[in-house]
């Protein structure tokens, strides 16, 4: 049955969903409905996002099951220690401080009922393994009277937590991007953007997320082109592809050697007819007129 697994996302902000078995509530849950379930460090509320099927990849041997419905005494509570993070986070801040930790919390998260705080801690040094926060959790467990676990994050998971704006004036999104996987410098290589630019860098520190979303897109459209380098005819008679903006399909083509070189602009569409031998687009039509 697909109408038995549901999908739970729980921070606020994050989009990452995990799949449950409804258990008891099988046929009764809809979207919004806020449920308890089991997580590896206890019991959680989170918030009914998707409703089958299976997600692709997913098996469903193992699907832990909702405890619960979530009551209006659930959330109140939840609200009421939510209150308590900012507190929480000041405080673990100046411990981190006294204890000299190289480390920075970026985030207190209470668990629903209070029973157990989440520190989310950024290390100055992503080498660095061997961190002892025994310390840090006693104290902090004391002041709060709660069961303090630890959580060590990396620059794309602090941006996700902080939020921010993005280069595009909206929401900072490297959460969508949680579990985005590796953004890697090809990636912007494809759009022609250096590694020193702002426009590659994002509040992380690191190389924005959207690469990687973007990248299908910039591959496609690359193979409607010429390569760098190649030789191509034009009007104004034969030169080299020295630069393309493949979303404006346009060619910056270099004519002519030494100082008498200079550039131009060409649109692919004009490639197409003075050289359809260069433009990898007019063999793709070529084939699909051919296999009709």
């Amino acid at each position: 049955m697909n109408g038995d697994v549901v999908g739970v996302r729980f921070q606020r902000g994050a989009t990452k969903i995990y799949s449950y078995h409804s258990g008891p509530l099988v046929g009764q849950l809809k979207l919004g409905d806020h449920v308890v379930v089991e997580t590896k460090e206890g019991h959680d509320i989170g918030k009914i996002v998707m409703l089958g099927p299976l997600r692709a990849g997913k098996k469903r041997d193992g699907l832990k099951s909702i405890v619960r419905r979530a009551t209006p005494r659930d959330l109140v509570s939840r609200q009421w220690y939510r209150r308590r993070e900012g507190e929480a986070l000041v405080a673990a801040r100046r411990l981190i401080t006294e204890q000299r930790i190289p480390v920075k919390a970026i985030k207190a998260e209470f668990a629903y009922d209070g029973s157990r705080m989440t520190l989310h801690l950024l290390p100055h040094d992503d080498k660095q393994a061997d961190l002892d926060f025994s310390l840090l959790v006693e104290q902090i467990g004391q002041q709060y009277k709660t069961r303090v676990v630890t959580r060590k994050i990396g620059p794309r998971d602090a941006s996700q937590l902080q939020g921010g704006v993005g280069m595009c004036g909206g929401a900072e999104k490297c959460c969508v991007l949680a579990g985005v996987g590796q953004v890697s410098i090809d990636m912007a290589k494809q759009q022609n953007i250096a590694m020193n630019q702002p426009d590659a860098i994002g509040l992380c520190g690191r190389l924005r997320c959207c690469l990687r979303f973007e990248a299908p897109v910039y591959k496609e459209a690359r193979a409607d082109h010429p390569r760098l380098g190649t030789p191509v005819k034009t009007p104004q008679g034969p030169g080299e592809v020295v630069a393309v903006d493949v979303l404006a399909e346009v060619l910056t083509i270099a004519l002519g050697n030494g100082e008498e070189r200079v550039t131009i602009k060409m649109l692919l569409s004009e490639l197409e007819k003075s050289d359809p031998d260069a433009c990898p687009r007019c063999g793709k039509k070529a084939e699909a007129n051919e296999s009709v």
